[in-house]
Order: C-alpha cells, then sequence, then structure tokens
C-alpha cells in the first residue's frame, strides 16, 4: 500500500496525467483517414500541411475504393476553380486557422465535398488523444444548417 501511495505521489508530482494532452497547433498535420458518417468506412486518405500563408491545408493523397463503392476521381458539379479536377489534385480544404483560445480547435476554414460540389464554412476539434478530428462544415450563410464528419489519424500512412 505504501508503494502504491509513493507511486501515485511522484506520477503526480512529475505531471503524469493518462487522459490530458499537450496540443500545439501543428499537431494537426499529417495524414487522416476520412470516415463515412453513414457507412462508417473510410473514403480517402488526406494529408494536413502548413500552407505558405500559416494556415492549414488538406488535400487527398489517396481514394479508397470498397466493394459497391467506387470513388469520385474527378470533382465533376464543382465550382470554379475546381470544376473537373482531379480530387487528388486539388485541395480538399483550406484557409483553416488554429484558435488561439483553444489549443485543440481550428476554425475559418473552408471544406469541398466533392460528392456533391458544394463548399462549407468549417470549424476542427482535434480530440485530446490527438487520434481524431471532428470536422463541423456549416452551409455559408445558414450555420444552422451544419454536418459533422470525424477523420481518424493515420500514423503508419505511406504515400504511393
Amino acid at each position: 500500500m505504501k508503494r502504491m501511495i509513493i507511486g501515485l505521489m511522484v506520477s503526480l508530482s512529475l505531471g503524469f496525467c493518462p487522459v490530458s494532452y499537450a496540443a500545439n497547433p501543428d499537431d494537426i498535420l499529417g495524414y487522416w483517414r476520412t470516415i463515412d458518417d453513414k457507412t462508417g468506412f473510410t473514403l480517402t486518405v488526406v494529408k494536413i500541411e502548413k500552407a505558405k500563408n500559416g494556415t492549414y491545408l488538406g488535400s487527398v493523397v489517396e481514394l479508397i475504393p470498397r466493394a459497391g463503392y467506387v470513388p469520385f476521381e474527378v470533382c465533376q458539379r464543382c465550382p470554379a476553380p475546381f470544376t473537373n479536377r482531379n480530387v487528388t489534385q486539388m485541395p480538399l480544404l483550406w484557409n483553416l486557422k488554429a484558435d488561439p483560445n483553444n489549443e485543440l480547435n481550428y476554425t475559418a476554414g473552408y471544406v469541398i465535398d466533392p460528392h456533391v460540389g458544394k463548399i462549407y464554412a468549417l470549424d476542427v476539434k482535434l480530440s485530446e488523444s490527438g487520434r481524431q478530428l471532428s470536422l463541423r462544415g456549416k452551409v455559408i450563410g445558414a450555420n444552422f444548417l451544419s454536418r459533422t464528419q470525424s477523420w481518424l489519424r493515420d500514423s503508419n500512412y505511406k504515400p504511393k
């Protein structure tokens, strides 16, 4: 019992806390698997990187086909400048900024849904573990109409 109490005191003094996550804005960088909110299957792998202007930019690096589903390779219904562009050669999300008031939140971005060709205002929240993103796309001009999607970090992804 004495060892357990000493171990707990040492852990607390070292700042050990298994649930907390010390985030920094660049924790959003890397590869993410987009998950279809209706089926639960992976649709694409997206790479999020820092743009030259300091915002965050995400691009599809791989489309994931499966039985009964063929991914959209070309953004046919998308507005200019995305019209008829290959989905893997265009930004999927852009202009995302770290929220200075909350280290796990990112705001003021945009995301395009290549399946329907619509652009949405975007807010993102990184989970405390750093392994999941919750993206909230809002219809521009009608923020009460929104949709949330989860992405999972893919630390093992190797670009082809």
